[in-house]
């Protein structure tokens, strides 16, 4: 028959620390998941504030691209490009929160500036122009639309102001493909066309202006 030593009885020792180590593990646990829903509630919090303020930053760069446009439609270069800085800051702003975001509004600020540029005149001020329209098509991404158009209108012009006739002529090609009723750009081409000794095509894109009236364009040299 088994002896009173086969099934001892633990020590109060043995089953306090046995005890002891098992409440550390619980409060290990407990406390983990605290720490965790903790880092969840900070982070929710911290994300909603991040799109309150981009929607903030947001919001302000529409309005003063509209405000900047508007500069540049009353003939105010100038003024344009000098409001441009602080919408550049702003966009800087939304890039690093999403550094693939905002083309659209990326693009119209880029397509403002450089046309103030080019309304500037001068041989730098089309370079840079001319770079400008081509990295805020590139950031679009597509053909069509009132963005697109306005910017490949913009570099034919800064090319056609930079003796560059072939490439704006190339330009105002698919503007005129895209939307055949965009009377400025057979304006356009038709004194690129002149410029490279094209009479014909020249004279075929004047009649088509006239017709859209829109001859001469009013921004023409």
């Amino acid at each position: 028959m088994p002896g009173f030593h086969d099934n001892p009885i633990p020590d109060s020792d043995a089953s306090r620390r046995s005890a002891g180590a098992m409440s550390i593990l619980v409060w290990l646990i407990v406390g983990g998941a605290v720490l965790v829903a903790v880092a969840i509630i900070w982070d929710a919090r911290s994300r909603s504030r991040i799109q309150a303020e981009t929607a903030k930053f947001e919001e302000a760069v529409r309005r003063e691209v509209t405000q900047s446009f508007r500069l540049l439609r009353n003939n105010h270069p100038r003024e344009a490009i000098e409001m441009d800085a602080a919408i550049g800051e702003k966009i800087a702003w939304l890039t690093r929160v999403y550094p693939d975001g905002y083309r659209g509004l990326r693009a119209m600020r880029l397509f403002i500036r450089s046309e103030a540029l080019t309304l500037l005149g001068g041989e730098d001020e089309c370079r840079e122009a001319e770079k400008g329209f081509t990295t805020g098509l590139a950031l679009l991404e597509r053909s069509g639309g009132e963005t697109w158009e306005m910017g490949l209108y913009g570099r034919g012009k800064a090319r056609y102001n930079l003796g560059e006739y072939g490439l704006a002529g190339a330009d105002f090609d698919l503007l005129v493909q895209g939307n055949p009723n965009f009377g400025a750009a057979y304006g356009w081409r038709s004194l690129a066309r002149t410029a490279l000794g094209d009479a014909d095509g020249a004279a075929e894109d004047e009649t088509r202006a006239r017709v859209l009236g829109v001859w001469p364009p009013a921004d023409a040299p």
